[in-house]
């Protein structure tokens, strides 16, 4: 083959004036009729055309084939599908319809209306899904986005990360927005905390920051420096250390609240309740049964006790009963 590609319209010119092609004539003649595809395609050296209303303007490597579709990025990129465009460059691939690649050094977009304008590995696959962060950006599905960096992860419908350093979101209407280790999985999940969030179940909100855990349905974790929530209804927002875990509980006292059962609140600093009742008293313990008998072991004299409340004063141990507080002695 001739290493100079002649055009078409200027090899068919021998033809018409009764000249008699060479042999190298011919062959460029074939390969740039293959080349530009037909009409409507026009391509560069070091580019490839082929369909209607198609071009590939780039060099060292641009592929275009389909219709309406345009391939001027360089140094690999491919097009291909209808209403298509590739334009970044060093490894470009568009495919399918409306679909758009122009990121750089790896960016992948494939399917309907897809876009991917990351760079340095960004990959979108599906339907109105973006991926437009850099460093490792994943989107697939419908109506996806990932526009964080440094591995941004987003799968399902409707499903957003926006995070950096490791946001993950998969699901159904769920978001990552933190960064540093946000997770969110699940239908109306977000976890929007930094450093360690993580959201998974049904209508789930993280939002705190420095170890955030929520799981279950309809519940939240909104505390800071480590925070746990799961279950049913349940709320963990305090601080330094906020555990709710069961049916309707809730922590959010601080600086170790612990709340567990159906209905357990562990409402000050320090509060643990077990079973279904409030705990309001900071550093104490609670525990209720179903006939709502409810003892308290109190770091500290309560002001207001109630029957069970037990507490230290000095060297001795206290009860509250019948109306007063009595010492247990030996």
């Amino acid at each position: 083959m001739s290493d100079t590609l002649q055009n078409r319209d200027t090899l068919k010119t021998f033809f018409e004036a009764g000249d008699k092609p060479t042999g190298s004539q011919f062959n460029d003649l074939i390969t740039t009729t293959v080349l530009e595809g037909g009409n409507g395609a026009s391509q560069v050296v070091g580019a490839v055309a082929i369909g209607n209303d198609t071009t590939a303007t780039g060099n060292r490597g641009s592929f275009a084939q389909g219709f309406n579709v345009l391939s001027d990025g360089g140094a690999g990129s491919f097009v291909q599908g209808r209403a298509c465009k590739s334009s970044g460059l060093h490894g470009l691939f568009a495919q399918g319809y409306n679909a758009t690649a122009n990121g750089s050094r790896g960016s992948f977009a494939q399917g309907s209306s897809v876009t991917s304008t990351g760079s340095a590995g960004a990959f979108a696959q599906g339907e109105n899904t973006t991926a437009s962060g850099r460093s490792g950006t994943f989107a697939q599905g419908s109506n996806t986005t990932s526009n964080g960096e440094f591995g941004s992860f987003a799968q399902g419908y409707n499903s957003t990360s926006i995070g950096d350093n490791g946001s993950f979101v998969q699901g159904n209407y769920s978001q990552s927005t933190g960064s540093a280790g946000s997770f969110a999985q699940g239908s109306y999940a977000y976890s929007n905390g930094n450093k360690g969030s993580f959201a998974q179940g049904e209508v789930v909100t993280a939002t705190g920051l420095n170890g955030i855990f929520l799981q279950g349905i309809s519940s939240k974790a909104y505390g800071t420096n480590g925070v746990f929530a799961q279950g049913n209804l349940v709320t963990a927002s305090g601080n330094n250390g906020s555990f709710a875990m069961g049916s309707g509980s809730w922590a959010s006292g601080g600086n170790g609240s612990f709340a567990m059962g159906s209905g357990a609140t562990a409402a000050n600093v320090g509060s643990v309740q077990f079973g279904s009742n409030v705990n309001s008293i900071p550093y104490s313990l609670r525990l209720s049964d179903a006939s709502n008998h409810s003892p308290r072991l109190i770091a500290g004299i309560p002001t207001s006790p109630i029957v069970g409340d037990m507490w230290i004063d000095g060297n001795s141990v206290y009860v509250y009963s019948n109306g007063s507080s009595g010492q247990i002695t030996a």
